[in-house]
């Protein structure tokens, strides 16, 4: 597959010795099965086997980014997780001082447009509390109380698995209460029949023992 574009024009992709087998996949318009998906993964497994890794990035310069004494400063405070230093709105500026040097009115200057700023989005940000605040309150209020509601629901749905969980240790219990009891009876039944056999055996024994005797005495 030839291009007219330059080179450098050229997708990445086509920039590879063997772009060629990039248009051999088939091609499926819409949702595919899992069937079809394992076979197409496969092929894409296939080809890639056959494709070396490529540096793409090797004919682009290096970029160039001149990093400035306050982005220097930032990048060091989040590699070390500092926070952000506070501004104390309560120290201003003493503009009654006699400024010695142009740098010291470029400091104050600077710390009034803060303190301007900052003025300035506590208007935008009262202003639209006022106008919004009574509308954000109503929407903070209903997702709260879907928020009940949800967690209402939750407990109720806990509440019956637990009911549903304790009547069926409940119905295995007697379960096995009854299985217990049935087998106490057969206990018990098989140690009457026993002590029986035992009075009979004594009885069959003394008869024994009698005729012995007798059939002794005879001789």
């Amino acid at each position: 597959m030839n291009f007219a574009l330059p080179s450098s024009k050229l997708p990445l992709v086509y920039r590879h010795p063997l772009q060629g087998f990039v248009n051999t996949l088939p091609y499926i318009d819409g949702e595919i099965d899992t069937k079809t998906k394992i076979i197409v993964d496969r092929l894409i497994q296939q080809e890639m086997q056959n494709m070396d890794p490529q540096e793409y990035l090797h004919e682009l310069p290096i970029p160039q980014t001149k990093l400035t004494d306050l982005l220097k400063s930032e990048m060091e405070r989040v590699e070390l997780q500092q926070p952000m230093s506070k501004i104390d709105f309560e120290q201003k500026p003493n503009l009654n001082q006699e400024f010695q040097s142009a740098h010291e009115i470029q400091e104050v200057n600077q710390q009034l447009n803060v303190l301007n700023q900052y003025a300035q989005i506590n208007i935008i940000n009262s202003e639209l509390l006022n106008k919004y605040g009574k509308e954000s309150w109503t929407l903070l209020l209903k997702s709260q109380e879907n928020e009940k509601n949800r967690l209402t629901k939750e407990v109720l749905n806990q509440q019956q698995e637990l009911n549903h969980i304790n009547a069926q240790r409940k119905y295995e219990q007697n379960e096995v209460k009854y299985k217990l009891d049935s087998l106490k009876s057969k206990v018990q039944e098989v140690l009457t029949n026993n002590a029986q056999l035992q009075i009979v055996c004594a009885q069959l024994e003394q008869e024994i023992y009698q005729k012995q005797r007798k059939k002794l005495k005879l001789n």
